[in-house]
């Protein structure tokens, strides 16, 4: 639905817990449930691909740089993050496998 347009500027009170609150929520709940797996391992396969991964990084800290990109205060920490999903989608999509989390190790599946 699009909401009509109107001359106040400012939201009610009562606009924002019903209207904008919910919303912001499932943003924020697609972004730790869904989009934050699919982006970070976007961002280790293009990295990866790149050579822009530095032998001693870490996962932690790939995952870390990679919210640089996103600006977003309330995606999930990294210890929240299902591993074994980033893993499946690295595998299915771009064809790569994790082979070290500390060092962080990435190698092409033939």
């Amino acid at each position: 639905m699009i909401r009509k347009a109107r001359s106040e500027t400012a939201l009610s009170d009562n606009e924002i817990a019903k209207i904008l609150r919910p919303h912001e929520q499932a943003v924020f709940d697609y972004i730790g449930t869904d989009l934050i797996y699919d982006f970070f391992a976007f961002v280790l396969a293009d990295a990866f691909n790149k050579d822009c991964i530095w032998e001693d990084s870490t996962l932690e800290f790939e995952y870390i740089d990679a919210l640089d990109y996103l600006r977003v205060s309330k995606a999930p920490g990294y210890k929240k993050l299902d591993l074994k999903r980033i893993k499946k989608i690295l595998k299915e999509k771009y064809s790569l496998r994790i082979t070290s989390e500390n060092p962080i190790r990435i190698e092409k599946i033939q």
